[in-house]
């Protein structure tokens, strides 16, 4: 009997623990002020939403395959609010398969303000597996980064805190991949700056002024020769708005010495019916010269049928012609949340629409209402552009907030991106990326590489993207007083991505399955094993010895359908009979080969 006792208080004791670990738990919290930079602390009860992170596997949505995805290692933590309306580029792929990432977290939940890092991680197979190599600076407080590259090497913007000033600083790694960085304080106190290269490798840096503990939303761009290591060419910028605060921007470099500057100052009363404008800049010269930014980039105007004004979120990219493109989002006169709409402007033409809640380009699951307050989100926003390495495509992903889909109170948001020919700009309807519903968690600030390559073959034109992935929705980190989660930076692509029209899709699609013999056969110790497949589908190829046990897996994925060649290599086995096995769906089919050493 005592022995009977005793086993039911262990069980209830672990079942209680059992309990603990699954519900939410309340710790004391350090919350910051509205700007993210302020020194001010209160202490206050927060809920920690303890759920870890699961990830999603391949899929085929339409036509395209959306590759599993990735977790970065090093690359999780509690400060899941990325961004303050300006441009960010968390990935850069710069050389065949090697990448960089950054993310902003928070290594300590119980002081999200002063343990806020930026980290830095890269890839060298095509992002199937990262490694993290530090934070940049190390163990100082730092935050709103971008990345781009001056010869393989990382290029980091961001601020770090000294002395209760903020310093705009540019990181340049010593070596493509090494992870060891020198650090150039950038001229005046400029805050959340991002960075852009030049086509002759010179590095835009721009943000906007910071003095004591609050912005002066004045506009900054400022240009670093990677040579010299050197800042150059300092130019402020303003709009005639009432007001400076709460200013967006955003900004990009191009070709022939060509980068713009782009301001959208909230507070400006001189557009159509009294609404806010937007305002660009532009330079022919690196930097040497900027032109006045009262040209209007975009005035209010009726759009589908309603006053479409300027909110919350941009990005914008030249293409190697030299032509730019904008991406931002508005919303109607009334400012209602649900009329968020995305529109992409091709060298300051009319908008052209990307997403919209119903109607044209529609996603009818967005949000209409907002359930509670999150800081800087509408139902359509942040949305981040990518051109073809052939110049034919062009790529927005975005983050869509959904009206059904919600956790503790909070709407959840999702990825979708759309393509568009760049010649027609006409957009095709929207792919979403991640899933929703029930079990689902919270992803947005998806960034994705600026240069989509073009590969050719079954894998066409691949985009590489990263966003956060987080449990719970809503920002703690900025008070929107949602429970506070662990949030991670995952890493995804998308491949044979082009528009759906037929144009850059394989046009000798096989109308049977076929697995090849190998060739060479007998071989030493390289051979191609070729297959088709007539449709989409789940592939396996292993290779197995005579005893049946598996050797290799060659293939393990979603392809697209098509005709393929894998190279199988058996540089460290013993000459011998080997079997090959091709399964795809209910289809299976075996093949011997034969290596002679």
């Amino acid at each position: 009997m005592k022995l009977r006792y005793i086993f039911i208080i262990c069980f209830l004791i672990f079942s209680s623990h059992q309990l603990l670990q699954s519900q939410p738990k309340t710790i004391r919290h350090i919350n910051i002020s509205r700007d993210g930079e302020s020194d001010q602390k209160q202490v206050v009860s927060k809920i920690f939403y303890d759920r870890p992170i699961q990830l999603e596997g391949s899929k085929l949505t339409g036509d395209y395959v959306i590759g599993p995805e990735i977790t970065i290692p090093g690359a999780t933590g509690f400060y899941d609010y990325q961004t303050n309306g300006e441009c960010k580029h968390y990935i850069n792929r710069f050389s065949g398969n090697i990448m960089s990432a950054i993310y902003m977290t928070a290594t300590d939940s119980m002081d999200i303000s002063n343990s806020r890092r930026t980290v830095y991680c890269i890839s060298s197979n095509d992002g199937n597996t990262w490694d993290f190599l530090g934070q940049v600076p190390s163990n100082l407080r730092s935050g709103f980064p971008s990345l781009t590259t001056y010869n393989g090497e990382a290029v980091i913007c961001n601020h770090y805190l000294v002395g209760g000033q903020l310093r705009g600083v540019l990181a340049l790694d010593l070596a493509p991949l090494v992870g060891s960085f020198n650090f150039y304080n950038a001229p005046y106190n400029i805050a959340w700056p991002g960075c852009a290269r030049f086509s002759n490798g010179m590095i835009l840096v721009a943000g906007e002024t910071y003095s004591a503990s609050a912005t002066t939303d004045t506009g900054i761009v400022t240009i670093f020769n990677a040579v010299t290591h050197t800042f150059s060419n300092t130019t402020r910028f303003t709009s005639n708005a009432t007001s400076q605060l709460n200013m967006r921007w955003t900004y990009a470099a191009g070709p022939n010495g060509k980068a713009l500057y782009l301001l959208n100052p909230l507070s400006d009363v001189g557009g159509n019916g009294g609404y806010n404008r937007m305002f660009i800049s532009f330079t022919t010269n690196y930097g040497v010269n900027w032109t006045t930014p009262m040209v209007e980039f975009y005035n209010p105007q009726i759009l589908l049928g309603e006053m479409a004004i300027p909110f919350f979120g941009l990005d914008a990219i030249y293409d190697s012609s030299g032509n730019y493109y904008v991406a931002f989002n508005t919303t109607n006169a009334l400012g209602e949340y649900g009329s968020a709409r995305l529109w992409v402007s091709k060298n300051g033409g009319t908008p052209v629409l990307v997403a919209q809640h119903i109607g044209l380009n529609g996603i009818p699951e967005a949000g209409s209402t907002l359930i509670f307050a999150q800081a800087g989100i509408s139902t359509i926003d942040h949305p981040s552009l990518s051109i073809s390495s052939d110049g034919a495509m062009l790529y927005v992903a975005y983050g869509v907030t959904y009206q059904n889909d919600s956790l503790n109170g909070y709407n959840k948001s999702h990825i979708y991106i759309s393509v568009s020919l760049t010649s027609s700009l006409q957009f095709a309807p929207p792919l979403k990326v991640t899933n929703s519903g029930p079990g689902s968690f919270d992803e947005r600030y998806v960034s994705i590489a600026q240069t989509t390559p073009f590969l050719g073959g079954a894998q066409g034109r691949t985009v590489y993207m990263v966003y956060q992935k987080d449990p719970q929705p809503g920002s703690s980190a900025f008070n929107d007083a949602a429970p506070l989660s662990r949030a991670s930076l995952i890493f995804r692509k998308i491949s044979d991505f082009s528009y759906p029209v037929g144009i850059g899709s394989n046009n000798n699609i096989p109308l049977e399955m076929k697995l090849e013999q190998n060739y060479p056969n007998p071989f030493n110790p390289v051979t191609n094993i070729e297959y088709a497949i007539p449709t989409s589908g789940y592939v396996e190829l292993k290779v197995y010895d005579m005893l049946g046990r598996e050797v290799e897996t060659l293939v393990n994925s979603i392809q697209k359908a098509g005709n393929y060649n894998v190279v199988f290599t058996g540089k460290n086995l013993p000459s011998g009979v080997y079997m090959y096995k091709l399964s795809v769906g209910n289809f299976v089919e075996t093949k011997k080969m034969l290596m002679i050493k």
